[in-house]
């Protein structure tokens, strides 16, 4: 058995065998390749299938038909007669004659069971939906939209930071940097960045690297990046643990920023002053905070 191993050891592969062996494995990488993509053509099939029917049914839409009277100011959330319902024929209002005003600090919360139209006024809000005859909306010019899942572009963590916008100051102003490294802190962001030798010039999918709740943290960073004197947010705690909510919380008021949220739990509560709380059928109210400055749970 030396005997032979020696012989093996010593003999030479000739240079067309070589060239043969380096064919094969080019060959063999190359099925294994297509076996791989094999199997991600069932889920392209079925992404393609979802674009077609969304563009299907948009054409199939009726056209819009808006009479509703939208305005700017800037110190104000003020909704007048408003109607909530999906832009589409047939379908019934979840709220009619929808009248309600949020003024500088004066957080609210919006309170409801599942599917009642929470995230449906926020829809119609941010003027995706119209809000119906005889309606008017008037916002902040300085509002930002929060929603539960924010997108992450491919890039550094300063773009992500700075998105919808240009980094700009995030890679020049050493202020702005130490800022942004500051807000990150204040979430507990900062301290998994370190470990992972990741900082604001860092380049990732930062969609795939972070979980959910990372996610929803670096959303609030670049809120308070921004600065907005109201925010909408939908249900931008949802995947975070109680004690972050409230530091979340507090810091957007400690900058100014007066919050209208979609709550998903009595943590979110606790931090506003007033709850629009809207129940099945179409009803609705406005609950005022009580001398003690807590909200009373929705009937």
């Amino acid at each position: 058995q030396v005997a032979v191993r020696l012989s093996l050891t010593s003999t030479r592969i000739s240079p067309a065998l070589s060239s043969d062996i380096n064919l094969l494995t080019s060959l063999s990488t190359a099925v294994g390749d297509l076996a791989d993509s094999f199997t991600g053509v069932p889920r392209l099939r079925g992404l393609a299938e979802r674009v077609y029917e969304l563009q299907h049914e948009m054409h199939a839409l009726p056209a819009r038909q808006e009479h509703t009277l939208v305005g700017t100011n800037n110190d104000k959330i003020v909704i007048k007669n408003a109607t909530i319902r999906p832009p589409v024929e047939g379908i019934k209002p979840l709220f009619t004659g929808l009248s309600v005003t949020v003024s500088t600090g004066q957080h609210t919360v919006v309170r409801g069971p599942n599917g009642v139209g929470k995230t449906s006024l926020f829809r119609t809000l941010a003027g995706l939906w119209g809000a119906g005859e005889h309606s008017s909306i008037s916002l902040p010019k300085s509002l930002w939209v929060f929603p539960q899942d924010s997108y992450s572009p491919h890039g550094t963590l300063a773009e992500q930071i700075a998105y919808p916008h240009e980094a700009g100051a995030l890679k020049s102003s050493k202020e702005a940097r130490d800022e942004a490294e500051e807000f990150l802190d204040v979430v507990g962001l900062g301290p998994w960045l370190r470990e992972h030798s990741f900082d604001l010039d860092t380049e990732q999918d930062w969609h795939s690297v972070l979980s959910g709740g990372q996610k929803q943290r670096l959303a609030w960073v670049r809120m308070y990046h921004k600065r907005p004197k109201y925010a909408l947010i939908d249900e931008g705690t949802s995947a975070v643990d109680r004690e972050s909510v409230d530091t979340l919380f507090i810091q957007a008021k400690k900058l100014g920023i007066t919050l209208v949220t979609i709550s998903h739990h009595d943590a979110v509560d606790v931090h506003h002053k007033r709850a629009l709380d809207l129940e099945q059928g179409g009803m609705w109210s406005v609950t005022e905070e009580e001398e003690d400055g807590r909200l009373a749970p929705p009937s």
